[in-house]
Order: C-alpha cells, then sequence, then structure tokens
C-alpha cells in the first residue's frame, strides 16, 4: 500500500513525463528510460529501492530536484515553469479526478522556490494537499 508522500511522488512524475503509472515499480521502469535519469541517480545518491519506504529521504529530494532541472522546469532563480511543467499528454492518461486537482496543484506551486534539494518538499506537499486519500 502506498502511503500518501509516495504517492505523491508517483503524481509529481507521471504529470511530469508521458507515461501512465499504475504502479510505483512502473514510475521506477520508465523513470530509468529517462534524460538524466543516471546522472540524477548518481549525483544525489539514491538507491531507487527506497523511494517506496522513504520517498522524502535526502537523497529522494534530490533526485527529485535534479530530474525536473534535466526536465528544464526549473528557473535560474528557483520558480517553476508551471506552464511545462505538467506534461499534457500524461495528464489525458489521468483520472477525471485527479486532472480536476492539476490547476489547483499549479496554484499552490507559484510561490514556491526551490534552491536546495529539500526544498522540494513544497512540491510534495502541494501535491499531498490535492491528492485524496482513497489513491494512497
Amino acid at each position: 500500500m502506498f502511503n500518501t508522500v509516495s504517492i505523491s511522488v508517483v503524481f509529481i512524475f507521471s504529470c511530469l513525463f508521458l507515461f501512465n503509472v499504475h504502479a510505483q515499480e512502473d514510475l521506477l521502469d520508465e523513470l530509468k528510460k529517462k534524460p538524466g535519469y543516471e546522472k540524477c541517480l548518481k549525483s544525489s545518491g539514491l538507491d531507487v529501492s527506497t523511494i517506496r519506504s522513504d520517498p522524502d529521504s535526502q537523497e529522494a529530494l534530490c533526485f527529485s530536484k535534479c530530474l525536473i532541472e534535466e526536465k528544464g522546469v526549473l528557473h535560474a532563480d528557483g520558480t517553476l515553469d508551471l506552464e511545462n511543467m505538467f506534461d499534457a499528454e500524461a495528464i489525458k492518461k489521468l483520472k477525471p479526478e485527479l486532472i480536476a486537482k492539476i490547476e489547483p496543484m499549479k496554484e499552490c506551486l507559484k510561490p514556491v522556490v526551490i534552491k536546495k534539494c529539500e526544498d522540494m518538499l513544497k512540491v510534495v506537499n502541494c501535491s499531498k494537499s490535492f491528492i485524496d486519500e482513497k489513491y494512497a
């Protein structure tokens, strides 16, 4: 069973990248195919097997920050490029209840500034506030 934080991670990555995630294992398989995966894995020191058990570890947060940098949705000033952060094709594959939460989540993310790995918790907290426990 996923906890709310791990489902938040799945939700964020499923919006960021073009694929439909039905399980966290699917997420890991798909992340391996993404540009920057190896670089981010190495630079963060993340053991991918811990994403499920400790998704808000320092390593997982640094891995997430690196991936959004690699995707090009983190501006130099630390703000997020919200127009390009969420992949339109990936969003279409989400359940309608989650699609309806994208715009409110973008509003929550507007003031977020990411300068260090720990700042990724702000992204997780925004997504957590819009994810119903039934998805966890």
